[in-house]
């Protein structure tokens, strides 16, 4: 969870959407839900690196259900994707690798200030953090 100054959470949200191929554009759009006073920029990058995110989810989870979680903190932004596949182990970008593939996690390694991944009962969660201006 995203903690701003003083410790408050400013904004959160929570959403589980189908697992097909029109999640990640409705991860997108739930993201205009988020306070409004986000940088624009900020907002582009965040829906884009979703957008990745749900794409692999997607395409390699094949999970029937996608959860996006996304704090808003006076700092930062903390955003959360989550779902049942069977998990992956991360290649770094420039890996000599045929698992290497596609731009999801490389666009995540390169925008944001932080990002990981984690699998805990059942679920990956790949998550990354923007600071906010």
């Amino acid at each position: 969870m995203v903690r701003g100054r003083r410790g408050r959470v400013e904004d959160v949200l929570s959403i589980q959407l189908p697992g097909g191929p029109q999640a990640a554009a409705q991860a997108r759009r739930a993201l205009w839900r988020l306070r409004g006073d986000l940088d624009p920029p900020l907002l582009e990058t965040a829906r884009l690196l979703v957008t990745e995110l749900i794409a692999n989810a997607v395409k390699h989870a094949r999970s029937a259900t996608i959860e996006m979680k996304a704090a808003v903190g006076r700092r930062k932004v903390l955003i959360e994707i989550a779902d049942d596949g069977p998990g992956f182990e991360h290649v770094p970008a420039g890996a000599d690798d045929d698992r290497a593939s596609g731009w999801g996690l490389f666009l995540v390694d390169r925008l944001a200030d932080r990002w990981g991944v984690t699998r805990e009962g059942g679920r990956t969660r790949v998550w990354f953090e923007l600071k906010r201006a």
